[in-house]
C-alpha cells in the first residue's frame, strides 16, 4: 500500500514538472514559478478591466505580463477610456508597473455609412471590420512564417483601419526590429505600432520600459 502511495505522489510531481516545463518552454528568460505569477497578474489585470466602468465595454484590450511589468495595449475609443485603463490596471495585485500604449481609436470612413459595425465597436463599418481581421490573421501568418519569430515569445496583433499594433515581449531587438519589417509588407497593412518590449530577466521595477517607444498613450492618428 505504501508503494502504491509513494508512486502516485511520484507520478503527480512528474504531471506538475512537465506542465511547468510547457509553460516555460519557449520562455527561458523567466523561471517556471514567475510565468505562473505573470499569467496570474494578467487574469486579474482582465478582471479589473472587465469590471471598471466605461472600460470593459471598450473595444478589445490586450494585456501582457512579464517579471510583473504589465502592458497594456489596443484600440479604444477616447483617451479617458485609455486613462481609466492604466488606472485600473496600476491597483492590480502583484503589478510592479504599467506601461500603457493603448491606442485611440478614429472612426472610419463608413463607420456612419449604416452598414452596422461590429457589435462592440461602432467607429468601424463592419466592411472594415473584416478586412482589419483579415489584415491581423496575415501579419499573424507572416509572423510565424519569419525565421526566428515563430519561436519567440506571443506578440499581440491588432489592426484598427488598416495601422497594426504590434505588442507584447520579446527576447531581442533584432527580433522586435524584424517582427516591425514583416509586418509591414503584409498586404493591406497602411501603418505599423511598433510597441514590442525586449524583455529582460531584472525585476519590472528597475527594468525600464525596454526597446525604445514613444511610450505612453498615443494616438497612432
Amino acid at each position: 500500500m505504501r508503494m502504491i502511495r509513494t508512486f502516485f505522489l511520484a507520478l503527480a510531481a512528474a504531471l506538475v514538472a512537465v506542465q511547468l516545463a510547457g509553460c516555460a518552454s519557449s520562455d527561458t528568460r523567466r523561471a517556471s514559478g514567475q510565468v505562473i505569477d505573470d499569467a496570474s497578474i494578467t487574469a486579474r489585470v482582465k478582471t479589473a478591466l472587465a469590471k471598471q466602468a466605461g472600460v470593459g465595454s471598450a473595444m478589445d484590450i490586450n494585456v501582457n505580463t512579464y517579471n510583473g511589468m504589465v502592458q497594456l495595449s489596443g484600440f479604444v475609443p477616447s483617451r479617458d477610456v485609455a486613462n481609466r485603463a492604466g488606472e485600473a490596471a496600476r491597483t492590480v495585485q502583484g503589478v510592479q508597473s504599467v506601461r500603457n500604449d493603448i491606442q485611440i481609436a478614429a472612426p472610419s470612413a463608413d463607420a456612419s455609412a449604416g452598414s452596422g459595425g461590429a457589435p462592440s465597436d461602432t467607429r468601424r463599418g463592419v466592411g472594415q471590420f473584416a478586412e482589419d481581421a483579415s489584415i491581423t490573421a496575415r501579419v499573424k501568418t507572416a509572423l510565424v512564417n519569419q525565421a526566428g519569430l515563430g519561436s519567440a515569445m506571443d506578440v499581440n496583433v491588432t489592426t484598427y483601419n488598416g495601422t497594426v499594433q504590434l505588442a507584447g515581449f520579446v527576447p531581442s531587438e533584432d527580433v522586435a526590429n524584424r517582427a516591425g519589417e514583416t509586418a509591414r509588407k503584409v498586404q493591406g497593412v497602411q501603418s505599423v505600432k511598433n510597441d514590442l518590449i525586449v524583455a529582460s530577466q531584472r525585476p519590472a521595477a528597475s527594468a525600464g520600459s525596454g526597446r525604445p517607444s514613444t511610450g505612453g498613450i498615443q494616438s497612432g492618428y
